[in-house]
Parts: structure tokens; C-alpha cells; sequence
């Protein structure tokens, strides 16, 4: 969890989605990679979309870490997070990098398994956007 400490820039409009209360978290992120934790000088990534479908281009945010605190369950038994790590965050702006996500990936398991809702996306003017795997040959055997 990444916070703005204090009543950093852009407070007023940091606000939870189904209540309207203020907050000062600026993001979230979960990882189940076993990776250390985000060191002090690390900055969010921050993500934007320019075709409307979902993020097309990141950059590193303008929030940078300046404290860490690791929390670890006393009895790690039956426990969903084997740690909580929340880094405390000051506002400081950088000039915008924004670079380009690789074409999206677009699978027969995208779609579930479905080869006719598959072969239907592939046939269409959207699938040049996407860098489209094809069905592996022991999976074309399968009926």
C-alpha cells in the first residue's frame, strides 16, 4: 500500500470511489512473487490509456517513497498475507516518460477455451492491435 504522507499535493481530491471519505492511499498493489519489498526512492508506476481499452503506456508516477514498514502476522497460520508492507509517500513531481506497452496478448484461453468466440475475435478489425497466439497443435487435435 503506497500513502501520501501528510496533507501532500492533491489531497482534497484523493477520495474512495463508493463512499466520497477522503483517503490518503495512492495506490494499492498485491504480489505473490515472494519480491522484496519496495525500497525508499521507489516510485509508483503510474498507467494511462490513449485507445480507451485499458492501459496502453506507463511511466514512473510522481510519488516517491521515503518509508517503509513491513508488518508480519505473529501466528502466520490461516493468514490470506504472509506480510503487509505499507511505504509512506512525498509528492515530487518528475517530467512524464510515458513508454508504450507491447501489443496485448490475446489467447484461445483468453476466451476460456471458446474456439468460436477465439476465431470470431481473430477474424475481426480489432484483433490488429493484439499480438495473437495460436492454438498450440496438441490443442487443434482436441475436439
Amino acid at each position: 500500500m503506497f500513502l501520501a504522507a501528510g496533507d501532500e499535493h492533491g489531497w482534497e481530491e484523493r477520495k474512495f470511489s463508493h463512499t466520497n471519505s477522503l483517503t490518503n492511499i495512492l495506490c494499492t498493489h498485491y504480489d505473490c512473487t515472494g519480491s522484496e519489498p519496495p525500497e525508499v526512492g521507489y516510485r509508483p508506476s503510474e498507467y494511462k490509456s490513449e485507445d480507451g481499452k485499458g492501459s496502453t503506456h506507463y511511466r514512473d508516477g510522481d510519488w516517491v517513497v521515503t518509508k517503509v514498514d513491513v508488518f508480519v502476522p505473529d501466528i502466520p497460520v490461516g493468514n490470506i498475507y504472509d506480510e503487509i508492507v505499507v511505504c509512506s509517500c512525498e509528492y515530487d513531481p518528475i517530467t512524464p516518460e510515458w513508454k508504450a506497452f507491447g501489443k496485448r496478448i490475446v489467447s484461445l484461453d483468453s476466451f476460456g477455451g471458446d474456439r468460436e468466440a477465439y476465431n470470431k475475435f481473430i477474424a475481426s478489425d480489432e484483433a490488429k492491435d493484439y499480438d495473437i497466439q495460436p492454438i498450440p497443435k496438441q490443442e487443434l487435435l482436441t475436439v
